[in-house]
């Protein structure tokens, strides 16, 4: 028990902030099943070319490559504490990086290098439960937005989280009221939650049934 308990603590850690080899490859793993959530988030946001979008948290960035060939006038930034996926994402996405569209950058979880009312849009898939500090991120969030720019973040579902054996520790689940409080407190407006549902496979190899919010919010 013990064993399997320290296997858990070791995935849970590594999904917060990836580190080293073992990073890398929880990395590959979050691309395969958060997939379908960063694809609905990103449509929550009609990009348009030539518009400034930020995302927290990443990861290894395999995603933008499909979001920077689609948006090919996209400024992209990505702000993520692990400086195991900075490398990473700034290497599968050399190409886009050496043209200046796209840019990652490592930060301390709270405060952002840029300045006021910069982006058009921000977005963030599967890191609301690791924020250290929610009402001074969300505040931070606010502070960049340009007039009118949208946010999106997705989270699975507080209860469906509470059954992964690796969320027992350092994850705070949220519920949708919960996540539009903390927005609204921030200033945003216009807010509203939209529910999914998907099969997805277990640790174990197990199909089971995630339920999970996309929360959007304006400036």
């Amino acid at each position: 028990m013990k064993s399997e308990n320290a296997d858990y603590d070791r995935i849970a850690s590594n999904l917060r902030n990836p580190e080293g080899e073992y990073g890398l490859e929880i990395a590959d793993m979050m691309n395969e099943t958060n997939a379908g959530m960063i694809h609905n988030t990103l449509n929550q946001l009609a990009l348009n070319e030539h518009q400034s979008v930020l995302e927290l948290g990443p990861g290894n960035g395999r995603h933008c490559l499909d979001l920077l060939r689609n948006f090919p006038s996209l400024s992209y930034k990505g702000l993520d504490i692990s400086e195991t996926m900075i490398a990473k994402a700034q290497s599968l996405n050399a190409v886009f990086v050496e043209s200046g569209n796209a840019e990652f950058i490592q930060y301390d979880g709270t405060h952002f290098p840029f300045k006021d009312q910069f982006f058009d849009h921000i977005f963030t898939v599967n890191t609301i439960y690791f924020w250290e500090h929610p009402s001074p991120l969300a505040q931070e969030i606010y502070r960049v937005c340009k007039p009118n720019a949208k946010l999106a973040i997705c989270y699975a579902d507080a209860e469906f989280m509470k059954t992964l054996p690796f969320t027992q520790k350092g994850y705070t689940y949220y519920q949708c009221s919960e996540v539009e409080e903390l927005l609204s407190t921030a200033g945003f407006r216009n807010i509203t939650h939209e529910q999914h549902a998907e099969e997805v496979i277990a640790k174990d190899g197990t199909p089971t049934q995630r339920t999970y919010y996309i929360t959007t919010a304006h400036r």
